[in-house]
């Protein structure tokens, strides 16, 4: 199996449940897609506003208010960073899905309850 086939399918599961029926209202959809055919199979994403903005049509003001919804919402996660070639700052974007999407079931909790739990001595 190829290393990178999880994170190739982390990026269409993502786009999935964007497009469910639990996915944000239009929009918001249509700025995150956009956002997703950026996306590396890492779900990591580096388009300018201004270039989504290109690509759907929209303002920039338009898109930086879909994407301050979508982070709000938990879809993405926004990171600024420095460019020093440019002399610019830019945005860093991970793709994510809202626990609201895919609710953990009990069972999940009490495994990640229990992983971080420290190990008891048998005694």
């Amino acid at each position: 199996m190829n290393s990178t086939q999880p994170e190739y399918q982390a990026r269409f599961a993502w786009k999935d449940a964007l497009l469910s029926f639990r996915g944000p209202k239009a929009p918001i959809r249509h700025a995150l897609l956009t956002l997703w055919t950026h996306a590396k199979n890492n779900c990591i994403a580096y388009p300018t506003q201004k270039q989504l903005a290109l690509e759907t049509g929209r303002s920039e003001r338009h898109i930086r208010k879909q994407l301050d919804d979508g982070e709000a919402l938990g879809w993405i996660i926004r990171t600024r960073r420095f460019n020093p070639a440019s002399g610019h700052y830019h945005y860093v974007y991970r793709l994510t899905i809202p626990e609201l999407v895919y609710p953990c079931e009990e069972e999940c909790k009490e495994r990640q309850t229990n992983a971080t739990r420290p190990a008891q001595d048998a005694g």
